[in-house]
C-alpha cells in the first residue's frame, strides 16, 4: 500500500495541478508484482504503478524500464497508456513510481476467458496476436530500445 497519501497529494499538486485533488487512491485487484493502483483525481483518473514496498533484489522491479518501454511504444502500432511522469523519489510513496493514463477495459484474471462468447473471444485473441505480431516486427533501433535486454540469438532449424 501507499505509506503516505499526504505526500503524493502535494506532489501531484506541484507536479500535475491540472489534475485537480487526488480524492481516491484504489488498489488494483489484478496484475503481476508491481503494485498498481488507479488515482481519483478531481479531473481525470490516471494509473500509478511502483515497484512492492521493502528491501528488494538489486535490479528488482525495474520500473523505470517500463516506464521508457511503454513510452517509447507509444510511437508504434503496439497498445499502451499514455505515460504521464515517472518519480524516483522513494519519499514521496515509499518507492519510485510512475503515472500513465488510465484506459477502462477487460481485466480477466483467467486467460480462458469464461464469461465471453466464442464470437468475443475471437475478438479479444485476435487483438492479442496482433500486439504480438507488431512487437516482433518492431525495429527496437529506431525505438532506442535496442538496449533493453540481453541480446539472444535466434537458431530455427529446418529439419
Amino acid at each position: 500500500m501507499i505509506k503516505n497519501n499526504n505526500n503524493l497529494k502535494k506532489w501531484l499538486e506541484e507536479k500535475l495541478p491540472h489534475l485537480g485533488n487526488l480524492n481516491k487512491i484504489e488498489k488494483f485487484d489484478v496484475g503481476q508484482s508491481n503494485p498498481t493502483y488507479l488515482l481519483y483525481c478531481e479531473n481525470k483518473k490516471i494509473v500509478l504503478r511502483s515497484k512492492p514496498m521493502g528491501n528488494l533484489l538489486r535490479g528488482a522491479h525495474r520500473i523505470d524500464r517500463e516506464y521508457r518501454a511503454m513510452s517509447a511504444l507509444k510511437e508504434t502500432k503496439i497498445p499502451v497508456p499514455n505515460m504521464i511522469i515517472y518519480c524516483d523519489e522513494n519519499k514521496i510513496i515509499g518507492s519510485e513510481f510512475f503515472l500513465m493514463d488510465f484506459i477502462d477495459g477487460i481485466k480477466e484474471k483467467k486467460p480462458i476467458l469464461e464469461n465471453y462468447s466464442k464470437d468475443e473471444k475471437k475478438k479479444i485473441y485476435k487483438k492479442k496476436l496482433e500486439a504480438l505480431v507488431n512487437l516482433a516486427q518492431l525495429d527496437l533501433k529506431k525505438y532506442n530500445l535496442e538496449d533493453y535486454g540481453k541480446k539472444i540469438r535466434l537458431f530455427i532449424s529446418t529439419n
